[in-house]
């Protein structure tokens, strides 16, 4: 797993804890540790800021392993390579669309929590959109989700 700018080499303490993943020098880089019904990852290195600038399908892998491991329930599945954040209100979502490279992105949302919407628009335009649409490249796309009927 690619990281940057220290490697931090971790000792395990308690035998609870276990060394889940090592540097290329065989060093602990990541523990894995539990204290009653809490459980704790310690990577000893910043992979984010490495993901940030070379995102890799082993680096969103790892990330949505983590997710998993965590126990964090997906609330949204995306098709295309692109970032998607949003806003709620009463049951209003307002959902913002990024496409950080330059080539266009198909993309897909799926909804995982169940909702149903009475109603998608595009903010900009006003109109009507599924959740299916082609991104530009570094365009960014606002839906409005009305309320679950």
């Amino acid at each position: 797993m690619p990281a940057r700018w220290f490697a931090e080499t971790l000792e395990v303490t308690r035998a609870q804890s276990k060394v889940v993943g090592r540097f290329e020098n065989g060093e602990a880089a990541a523990v894995e540790s539990s204290f009653g019904k809490g459980r704790a990852l310690l990577v000893g290195s910043y992979v984010s800021a490495a993901y940030q600038t070379t995102p890799t399908a082993e680096g969103a892998a790892w990330f949505a392993g983590l997710l998993e491991w965590a126990g964090v329930a997906a609330v949204v599945r995306v098709k295309g390579e692109v970032e998607v954040r949003w806003l709620e209100s009463g049951g209003d979502r307002v959902v913002f669309v990024f496409n950080h490279g330059a080539a266009a992105q198909k993309v897909e949302l799926e909804w995982l929590d169940g909702r149903r919407w009475g109603g998608v628009t595009d903010v900009v335009s006003g109109g009507a959109v599924g959740m299916g649409f082609e991104l530009e490249g570094m365009g960014v796309r606002v839906l409005r989700m009305r309320g679950s009927i």
